[in-house]
């Protein structure tokens, strides 16, 4: 059933006109979702199963994806997606082949802002490594940390799961006010420093001056 609504789903992107590589984000993102419902149901044996499976799901998403790069270019849709599942190596991939890390949707949010959102602290502090603009403001006039108080205050305290990419099987359970607690002091501590950063000298080089040069006449000896 599940891969049925996969395939569903993947028929309207395909209607829709999205890219190759927006489709593939969009059923890693569904298979994800997939495997870590009901997460609190399951056994342990199930989540490790389950857990391992996910792992897969990414790596085979990062190939495919990889080779599409070739072909199309990403998006700043794209950043956003691979953001918001915390996909290191999608979002370094995506920046490496020219989406801007400051670049804008249609709502003119970035992806630091999907990060602040979502409660992905990886995935803020790989964006902040790269660049990213931590005042810059959404059609609404908020920046990345306006967007995490936000949803901070609107996080329920359903288990949010987070699984380390990074481990055949790893996997940290937190809740989503946790998780956007951790992006939240994220975003402080990188804003505190941008703002205390001394602002560099510029550096003055004076032209050369070019003198004429003068003929001192020498005195004549008297006879």
């Amino acid at each position: 059933m599940k891969y049925q609504v996969i395939i569903a789903s993947l028929v309207m992107l395909s209607m829709r006109g999205e890219s190759p590589i927006t489709q593939r984000l969009n059923k890693l993102y569904l298979q994800v979702m997939t495997l870590r419902k009901d997460w609190a149901d399951l056994t342990t044996s199930e989540r490790a199963t389950n857990a391992a499976q996910e792992q897969q799901e990414r790596k085979k998403a990062f190939e495919d994806i990889r080779e599409l790069v070739k072909q199309y270019q990403p998006t700043v849709d794209d950043l956003i997606i691979a953001t918001t599942l915390y996909e290191p190596n999608l979002m370094q991939l995506f920046l490496n082949a020219g989406v801007p890390v400051n670049g804008k949707n249609n709502a003119q949010e970035t992806a630091l802002m999907a990060a602040a959102r979502y409660g992905q602290p990886e995935s803020a502090q790989l964006l902040i490594n790269n660049g990213a603009d931590l005042f810059a403001r959404n059609a609404r006039g908020q920046m990345a940390k306006d967007l995490a108080f936000e949803a901070k205050g609107l996080a329920s305290q359903d288990v949010y799961i987070n699984i380390n990419p990074g481990l055949v099987v790893g996997i940290n359970i937190l809740t989503t006010e946790q998780r956007i607690a951790q992006t939240l002091g994220i975003l402080a501590r990188a804003m505190k420093a941008a703002l205390t950063a001394p602002t560099p000298v510029p550096q003055v080089t004076m032209p050369p001056m070019n003198m004429p040069s003068v003929q001192i006449p020498m005195p004549r000896a008297r006879l």
